[in-house]
C-alpha cells in the first residue's frame, strides 16, 4: 500500500455566536477526509458549530483504503475568544409620584439579566423601580458577562417624576345661629396631608 498525508490549513481564531463555517482538507490520495472536534466546538460533516468560549481542536482523519495506509491525523486548534454585549433600551418617560411599580425596557444583547441601581427618588424593588418621591431618578445598568460574553458597557439614564394631582373632600356645612358655638370643619386630602381653612365675612377659623 502507498503512504499518503493530509494537508489542513491552521485555522484562525473566533468570537463565540460566529455563524457556523465549513473546514477543509485533502488527501494526498484524494481519498475524502474526515473531521472530528473536541474542546469548546463540535462538528458535523465539515461544518463546525461553536458551542462556547475556549478553545477547539479539530481533527482531520483518513483512514485508507486496498491501495493506501492510513494517513497520520492532522490536528488544527484554535481559540474562541468572548463575545461582545451590550446593553439596549432607553429610560422610561417622565413618571408622576403615586404612579404604580414599573419594570424597566432594558436587556442585554446577550440574553444575560441585567443588574440595576437606583438612586435619587425611587429604588428597586427586584426587576422594578418604586418611585418614593417627586424629583429625579438615576438608573445605572450593568452586565458583568460571564464565561462566554464580556462584560458590557454601563448605561446610565434618568428620569423626572413630576408631583402627583390631589383633591380635598369638602362637605355642605349646615346653617347655624349666632351664639350656638364653634362649628367643627371636616374635611380630607386624597393624598393624606393636613387640610388647612381660611374664613371670611361673620366667622373666623381656628386650627
Amino acid at each position: 500500500k502507498a503512504e499518503q498525508s493530509i494537508r489542513f490549513r491552521s485555522l484562525p481564531s473566533r468570537v463565540y455566536r460566529d455563524p457556523d463555517f465549513t473546514v477543509k482538507a485533502s488527501a494526498s490520495s484524494r481519498l475524502r477526509v474526515s473531521f472530528t472536534a473536541s474542546g469548546d466546538c463540535s462538528v458535523s460533516g465539515s461544518t463546525v458549530h461553536l458551542l462556547s468560549a475556549g478553545k477547539c481542536w479539530v481533527t482531520a482523519h483518513q483512514p485508507g483504503d486496498s491501495n493506501f495506509n492510513a494517513a497520520p491525523d492532522v490536528d488544527q486548534r484554535f481559540t474562541i475568544e468572548k463575545a461582545r454585549q451590550r446593553i439596549n433600551g432607553a429610560a422610561p418617560a417622565q413618571k408622576t409620584y403615586l404612579d404604580p411599580d414599573f419594570p424597566l425596557d432594558m436587556a442585554a444583547s446577550s440574553g444575560l439579566p441585567v443588574v440595576f441601581v437606583a438612586s435619587g427618588n425611587c429604588e428597586m424593588n427586584e426587576s422594578y423601580v418604586h418611585i418614593v418621591g417627586a424629583g429625579n431618578c438615576a438608573l445605572t445598568a450593568h452586565q458583568p458577562g460571564d464565561s462566554n460574553f464580556t462584560a458590557a458597557r454601563i448605561v446610565d439614564q434618568q428620569f423626572t417624576i413630576a408631583k402627583a394631582d390631589q383633591t380635598i373632600t369638602f362637605g355642605d356645612l349646615p346653617s347655624t345661629y349666632f351664639g350656638t358655638g364653634e362649628l367643627l370643619l371636616n374635611a380630607q386630602a386624597s393624598s393624606g396631608l393636613p387640610v388647612r381653612f381660611t374664613a371670611g365675612g361673620g366667622c373666623a377659623s381656628t386650627i
